[in-house]
């Protein structure tokens, strides 16, 4: 029996684990489970795909956005609900993009007003940026550590 043919007949080990890193390098730590489902307790050689999952923090809401919402109609907060966290976001950087404090209660004003129309996202808005404050600074992707 080839080489080839033997590490075709074992089943995938399917489960779902946190990337961490050491340093530079990045690990996946398996699951007991998983671990007891190798052919050894030693070092093993496997090949391995990735799924991933899209998974959108919650965004911090600036205190100014955060209270127009909440004395907004219902429509204005039923619509801020019912959108996905990547279009919260959105609007959050939307709102958050200019150092003017006319311009960003202007985008406070107009924010609501475009909800309370139906718009789900700002117009005309850069999404291109990171929006992780934990990866990003300035919408900026950081440098890896």
């Amino acid at each position: 029996m080839s080489t080839a043919s033997r590490s075709s007949e074992r089943e995938p080990i399917s489960f779902a684990a946190e990337l961490s890193t050491i340093e530079d390098t990045a690990i996946v730590r398996l699951p007991q489970a998983a671990s007891e489902q190798l052919p050894s307790r030693g070092q093993v050689a496997v090949q391995a795909s990735l799924d991933l999952a899209p998974d959108w923090p919650e965004p911090d809401v600036p205190a100014d956005l955060a209270a127009a919402l909440a004395d907004a109609p219902s429509t204005i907060q039923d619509v801020w609900q019912d959108i996905t966290p990547m279009a919260r976001w959105e609007w959050v950087r939307w709102v958050q993009a200019t150092a003017n404090p006319q311009t960003r209660q202007r985008r406070v004003e107009v924010s609501l007003s475009k909800m309370d129309g139906g718009k789900r996202r700002p117009c005309c808005f850069d999404l291109a940026s990171c929006t992780d404050p934990e990866l990003a600074k300035s919408g900026k992707l950081r440098e890896p550590s």
